[in-house]
């Protein structure tokens, strides 16, 4: 699935939809365009190949495990991150890979499965977040995805606090492995 949002600056524009926006962007030379990419598609490498994406990146983002990196080439900046999954809700967690392309006017996010923090910035997508820049969106995604790792670790901490005073009390086993 591809889901393309374009902005124009000149008119505070912002349009969503589908690839006919990318041949919108390329005929502009001041929109900003987030082009959101998720699951695998069979002509993955050729749109990012369109933006002048280098191939070694394009190798890192397909890919289905990679640790989390930051790479600055010389025409955009590219982004790997480990986010929870869409289902996470506790420390019991399961991981997506989220790649992020930020270029001067383009942002380029891939995930295979569902990414609940870039679902929650496109649903609050607004002209006000792309007139400070494409790097604005993904400094908003990026910071969705770190707010779900918080959350869980805050709920945790009672919990946390409450086996360190049973086990100075009375220790046991099933403190241990909890």
């Amino acid at each position: 699935m591809i889901r393309v949002a374009l902005y124009d600056p000149a008119s505070s524009d912002l349009r969503t939809g589908n690839e006919d926006l990318i041949d919108a962007w390329f005929a502009s030379s001041d929109c900003l365009i987030w082009i959101d990419v998720e699951g695998e598609l069979t002509r993955e490498q050729e749109l990012l190949a369109r933006f002048d994406i280098h191939p070694l990146a394009i190798q890192d983002a397909l890919r289905r495990r990679h640790p989390p990196k930051i790479e600055a080439f010389s025409n955009f900046l590219f982004i790997l991150l480990r986010g929870l999954d869409a289902t996470t809700t506790s420390i019991d967690f399961g991981v997506i890979q989220l790649a992020m392309f930020i270029g001067e006017r383009f942002v380029i996010t891939r995930h295979e499965k569902p990414s609940t923090s870039a679902n929650h910035v496109w649903e609050h997508l607004s002209s006000e977040q792309f007139a400070a820049g494409s790097s604005r969106v993904a400094l908003s995604i990026a910071s969705r995805l770190q707010r779900r790792y918080v959350e869980i670790l805050l709920d945790l901490e009672p919990r946390l606090d409450e086996l360190e005073e049973e086990m100075f009390e009375r220790p046991n086993d099933r403190q241990l492995a909890e």
